[in-house]
């Protein structure tokens, strides 16, 4: 009696031990943002792979061209920013953007950025 008493017991707490690793852990919360953020960046980096073929291929005009470039652009740093804020774990508001921090924007006239200096004309 005595040993059906113990194998019970002993039972019990495996149970009780082991009952945590037989419940499903929820994913964090920034994983399922970190998904829908790599989903929307390789969907801008796919735009822009596109739009550059159709440009090269004589489907898409310059002006065309240019714009939808600016577009998707804008699109991957944005998912890039907030991929980077969420890695660090910063607010991507209180990060803000070059120009509000008072550095010329990447790109611009005032970064220096143009033929020679390091801008290539590649998508990203």
């Amino acid at each position: 009696m005595t040993a059906l008493v113990l194998v019970a017991l002993a039972c019990a707490a495996a149970l009780f031990v082991l009952a945590p690793l037989r419940r499903p852990v929820a994913p964090p919360v920034w994983e399922a943002e970190r998904e829908l953020l790599l989903r929307a960046r390789g969907t801008a980096y796919q735009a822009l792979r596109d739009i550059e073929l159709d440009h090269d291929t004589g489907k898409l005009g310059d002006a065309d061209y240019a714009a939808f470039r600016a577009r998707y652009r804008a699109e991957a740093v944005k998912a890039l920013r907030k991929l980077d804020a969420l890695a660090t774990g910063v607010p991507t508001a209180s990060r803000g953007a070059p120009a509000a921090r008072g550095a010329p924007a990447p790109g611009t006239a005032e970064a220096g950025a143009g033929p020679g200096r390091g801008d290539t004309g590649a998508p990203c």
